[in-house]
């Protein structure tokens, strides 16, 4: 049996030890072969420090804790089959390290040893199998030391050279190979698992992709059928006592399309699949836009959009006009009328300050609760909630309307009062956006002026007014 063939049943032996960590206490595979990689080169190196010390150290101390320390860092993993935590093992075999390499370098001239340089390996070992806070505590730990030892170097204390001089020769040439080799082992190690977790991550993500595009695919196909079959259904029985059954049919067949055009949405804006263009945009004109669409829902509950003496007209902001329309400014204009009561107003202004644009809405429904507030766009957390008429959602709008201002580089404000904290309660957007640098623009066929006017004009077929009052 070769050599290779030994190192590789050993490691295998203590894989199989490990079996039970990796199983009971969720141990990644990637930290314990990284642990058993390093435990194994700082063991080597450390037995080879003892060789020295045997032969060229003049202390019975740095040898004999010499072959204890090289034994368990190479052992060291046994500990992982006991009660001893992951984080308890590694800080453990690296605290044995450090006191062995500091005993180490006070008997071969403390500070100005050649083997110091081995305090900088522990931040980097317990960075790499522990996180950053462990690297950031072991940098602590390890500049400390290194303190200690300055200070007492400047104080006058004067360190044994207990290493010969030939020792101290073959102690020096030997740091220089081992750092260099060890680290480089343990980098490559690092950063093709680094590699190989990226990749799997990939893959699972195109899994997902993949299965998400078959899904709506196929239950928008299957909702067409019954959508279309309703449709005949309502034809054919026109007057039947069924109808109300198929209405019921038709209310939700379009609930579960809302929900998957929603689902489709998030995932292309996430994904980044969706081409969004950014350029100058005047929102008074999606304004306009938005409004006209949401015309008949206001008209439901006869809530007006009033539009405030704070407004700063022709703002320009930079945004893709479709998204910023379909997916942010109707979504917030519908959950504004979605909560407001019969027979109330939304308020809107614009604002230019400095190299943003402010875009508020502000309505004077049932308010939000401080609570939600704070996990308003995550999706994990966020359900849909019945409106003032019992209109229901699919609690997607929020979240989707924040994705696309963070591809449209801004950010998203919301203030809220319940009913019953005070009055003047209800719920304050406000859209950020970047302001653009021109503002030589032209608005499709009317000005927001024009349209304010012949809405007055012909009854106020689109729900807005203006106003002189402040909207506290």
């Amino acid at each position: 049996m070769t050599t290779t063939d030994s190192i590789q049943l050993l490691y295998n032996a203590i894989c199989a030890m490990c079996t039970r960590r990796i199983q009971n206490y969720n141990v990644d595979q990637s930290r314990l072969n990284l642990f058993l990689i390093s435990g194994l080169a700082t063991g080597l190196m450390m037995y080879v420090y003892t060789a020295i010390a045997y032969f060229y150290l003049d202390s019975s101390f740095v040898l004999i804790f010499g072959i204890v320390a090289s034994a368990f860092h190479i052992v060291g993993p046994i500990f992982l089959t006991y009660k001893m935590s992951f984080t308890s093992a590694t800080n453990l075999y690296l605290t044995i390290g450090l006191i062995y390499q500091l005993s180490y370098s006070y008997y071969n001239g403390g500070q100005g040893s050649e083997s110091f340089v081995w305090l900088g390996m522990h931040p980097i070992l317990a960075g790499m199998l522990l996180g950053a806070r462990s690297a950031i505590i072991w940098s602590l730990i390890a500049l400390g030391s290194t303190t200690v030892f300055l200070v007492s170097l400047l104080g006058g204390y004067e360190f044994p050279q207990l290493l010969r001089p030939e020792g101290v020769f073959i102690s020096d040439v030997f740091t220089s190979f081992g750092w260099i080799v060890t680290l480089t082992i343990l980098v490559t190690y690092f950063l093709g698992t680094q590699k190989k977790n990226e990749e799997l991550l990939c893959r699972k993500n195109e899994k997902i992709n993949d299965l998400l595009r078959i899904l709506t695919h196929d239950i928008s196909n299957s909702l067409n059928v019954l959508t279309s079959a309703s449709d005949l259904c309502k034809v054919s029985n026109e007057g039947d006592e069924n109808q109300f059954f198929f209405e019921k049919m038709d209310m939700a067949s379009d609930s579960i399309n809302e929900v998957i055009n929603n689902v489709r949405t998030l995932h292309n804006s996430e994904s980044g699949w969706e081409s969004i263009e950014c350029k100058p945009c005047d929102l008074d004109a999606s304004l306009k836009y938005c409004f006209k669409l949401l015309s008949d829902k206001a008209q439901e509950k006869n809530v007006s959009f009033r539009i405030t003496p704070e407004h700063e007209r022709n703002s320009i902001a930079m945004m893709d006009p479709i998204y910023f329309n379909h997916h942010v400014l109707m979504n917030v204009l519908t959950n504004a009328i979605k909560f407001s009561r019969p027979n109330s107003f939304i308020d809107i202004w614009a604002k230019n300050l400095g190299d943003e644009v402010l875009l508020v809405i502000r309505d004077y429904g049932v308010g939000i609760d401080k609570n939600k507030l704070d996990t308003i766009f995550d999706m994990q957390e966020n359900k849909s909630t019945c409106g003032t008429a019992g209109e229901k959602g699919s609690g997607f709008g929020l979240v989707i309307l924040d994705s696309f201002m963070k591809r449209f580089s801004g950010r998203v404000l919301i203030k809220s009062k319940l009913n019953s904290e005070q009055k003047n309660n209800g719920t304050e957007v406000t859209l950020i956006l970047k302001k653009a640098l021109t503002t030589n623009l032209k608005t499709n066929d009317l000005s927001f002026s024009d349209l304010i006017v012949k809405s007055i004009q012909s009854k106020n077929p689109y729900n807005i007014s203006s106003t002189k009052e402040n909207c506290g």
